[in-house]
């Protein structure tokens, strides 16, 4: 059983989909902003605090003659009442992507359908990491730069240390994941914790 703290994010992340209340608050109060179009891309989860709060992470692209493309956080906070939203933040997580720019990212973001290379990469990361459980959600996109970084976002889950005296539940979290590959096939990476 996955346990959080009280104030602390409930993570119930989903691909490509929200509760409906969270989608039709999401279309009001974030579709009609000018200047940027957000679509959403994962439902991370809820915190219940004054209310509660909803993180979405959104792919935004300007509106703009050469547009650039970039992946936000989003939170909307439901009142005590559950009745009216509010969009308390939004937060770029990524660097801008512009079209034919060399050494942008390529956003081409997929649950599914990811590069051989990146799955390779990804599944070395995995195999490596220590003190938790990692599962990718999302595929983000490439960066060619002195090698090829691939972007991921990622749900964790703690592992308890087994020699703790005190008992700690598994955790659950979301990160962005960079790696960087190297073309004498050498890996490396950064994490970001999401919440």
């Amino acid at each position: 059983m996955l346990h959080f703290m009280p104030g602390g994010w409930k993570v119930e992340p989903a691909v490509g989909t929200m509760p409906e209340k969270v989608a039709s608050a999401f279309a009001e109060k974030v579709g009609k902003l000018v200047g940027v179009v957000y679509t959403p891309l994962i439902y991370c989860g809820s915190q219940v605090v004054n209310g509660t709060n909803h993180m979405i992470l959104c792919m935004g692209e300007t509106r703009a003659d050469q547009p650039a493309k970039f992946i936000s956080k989003i939170v909307l906070n439901e009142d005590l009442e559950g009745g009216t939203f509010n969009l308390q933040l939004i937060e770029q997580i990524t660097p801008n992507a512009v079209e034919g720019v060399n050494g942008s990212w390529v956003f081409t973001p997929s649950a599914e359908d990811l590069p051989e290379q990146a799955k390779k990469a990804l599944t070395k990361v995995f195999n490596d990491l220590d003190g938790g459980k990692y599962e990718m959600l999302l595929y983000c996109g490439s960066q060619t730069v002195s090698g090829t970084n691939y972007m991921f976002i990622c749900k964790g889950t703690s592992i308890p240390d087994p020699a703790s005296e005190t008992e700690q539940p598994p955790v659950s979290f979301i990160v962005k994941l960079v790696i960087l590959t190297t073309s004498d096939d050498k890996i490396s990476m950064t994490i970001e914790r999401i919440i």
